[in-house]
């Protein structure tokens, strides 16, 4: 089996790639529990892997160990994989608690927006749409809540003056019904 699995990413190009994708699992194996705990590789692109920390302070702590995570880096899936570790500062996630995103103003908030509220009809339209599609009732509440966010989003743009492309369905503020992407397809 290793080797037909082998054999059909090396045909692929895909040999780098399905090395690098290990570190997901062994992660916390190679930093150790502290640093697990308040650390999550997120994504892996040209060379540099991206890791989710919990706060500045960690980030700080961890360019000082950065060199000591390439090298164990390296001794566990080869050199020249990854070429560097950047930091990105998130919230830690802690399982049964909502993910709130980072506490950065939307534009519209920025301009002193209230996102507008909906009608009964349309929350009640959204979360039977939900609760067709998603068999977990809780991954069904945070779904149904990030829908009707993007559609009081939709009320404010359109109150703002936006218009929804007939063609991709985008709000823009253009001339016309379609937006400029669309209209440069032509």
């Amino acid at each position: 089996m290793k080797f037909f699995m082998e054999k059909s990413l090396k045909g692929l190009n895909l040999e780098g790639t399905y090395k690098v994708s290990r570190v997901f699992g062994v992660w916390a194996e190679l930093v150790g529990p502290l640093i697990a705990q308040n650390t999550k590789p997120r994504f892996f692109r040209q060379g540099v892997l991206v890791v989710e920390v919990s706060s500045a302070t960690w980030a700080n702590e961890l360019n000082l160990l950065k060199p000591g995570i390439m090298r164990a880096l390296e001794k566990r899936l080869g050199t020249g994989l990854i070429r560097d570790l950047r930091w990105q500062v998130a919230p830690p996630y802690r399982p049964g608690t909502p993910y709130a995103g980072p506490d950065m103003p939307t534009d519209l908030q920025r301009k002193g927006i209230r996102l507008p509220e909906l009608a009964e009809g349309e929350r009640e339209a959204i979360a039977k749409d939900v609760t067709g599609k998603v068999r977990d009732p809780e991954l069904a509440q945070t779904v149904a809540g990030f829908l009707e966010t993007l559609a009081r989003r939709k009320k404010a743009r359109q109150q703002e003056g936006a218009k929804t492309c007939r063609i991709c369905g985008c709000m823009h503020r253009g001339e016309g019904d379609r937006c400029p992407i669309c209209r440069l397809k032509d």
